[in-house]
């Protein structure tokens, strides 16, 4: 999701689906009550992602059904204005999200065996 490049064109199959994975992490970040959490830890460069199991059903998956929906009204009615004005603020790459993706960039990918 944070794996594209610097200056990579938007236009791009996977700089698009990269802006859809973080539209869908911050969501539920933001509003999953604690579904999935972050913690950052400069010291050591490490990022952590915790998962609550337990609320995955019961908050993360209205969550994101609320979201989806909401996207797909939107698409259904074209009402484009309404849905840029609150799908381009959730790809935006910014704050701490910016500081995230400098540290996965900085990481080599993991190695298939």
């Amino acid at each position: 999701m944070f794996r594209t490049r610097p200056g990579a064109k938007s236009t791009t199959k996977y700089a698009y689906l990269s802006n859809v994975h973080l539209s869908i992490l911050k969501h539920i970040l933001q509003d999953g009550a604690g579904v999935i959490h972050i913690s950052h830890d400069p010291a050591t460069s490490s990022l952590t992602v915790h998962v609550d199991r337990n609320k995955i059903l019961s908050h993360g998956k209205p969550a994101l059904s609320h979201y989806l929906c909401r996207l797909h009204i939107w698409r259904c009615t074209a009402d484009v204005s309404s849905c840029k004005q609150f799908y381009e603020p959730m790809c935006s790459v910014d704050g701490e999200y910016e500081q995230w993706r400098q540290l996965v960039y900085s990481k080599p990918n993991p190695r298939l065996e």
